[in-house]
């Protein structure tokens, strides 16, 4: 069904634009994207995720918040286990006992490292 006035189209469309255009400004504004940075020194059961919350747990603990803190480390911990549950997953330790065969998870890391934006 076509529109009866095809300028209020243009002009909802218009505001629409300036409507987006002010919220991803005021978003920007008030939660930046931040950068963080995986290397190849890194664990390898640190994921960005992780390593924001590390960054967020020592910010508490420096301020002295150290029951958020606390709990914090707990997320972590759990996200930790969990991540290194994945990794190892596809290991057989019998295999790995009896041919005397490294089962550590291989990585691929570059020597730069990986950039993402959280």
């Amino acid at each position: 069904m076509a529109p009866d006035n095809p300028e209020s189209t243009n002009n909802c469309q218009a505001e629409f634009d300036q409507f987006y255009a002010t919220a991803l400004r005021l978003l920007n504004q008030y939660y930046p994207e931040r950068t963080i940075t995986i290397t190849s020194r890194d664990p390898e059961y640190i994921t960005p995720d992780i390593k924001a919350k590390l960054r967020r747990k020592n910010r508490l603990m420096r301020a002295g918040r150290i029951e958020e803190a606390d709990c914090l480390a707990k997320r972590i911990g759990k996200d930790i286990t969990k991540r290194s549950k994945a990794q190892l997953s596809h290991v057989n330790p019998k295999t790995c006992a009896k041919d005397n065969v490294d089962c550590s998870p291989s990585t691929n890391w570059p020597q730069n490292g990986y950039s993402y934006r959280l």
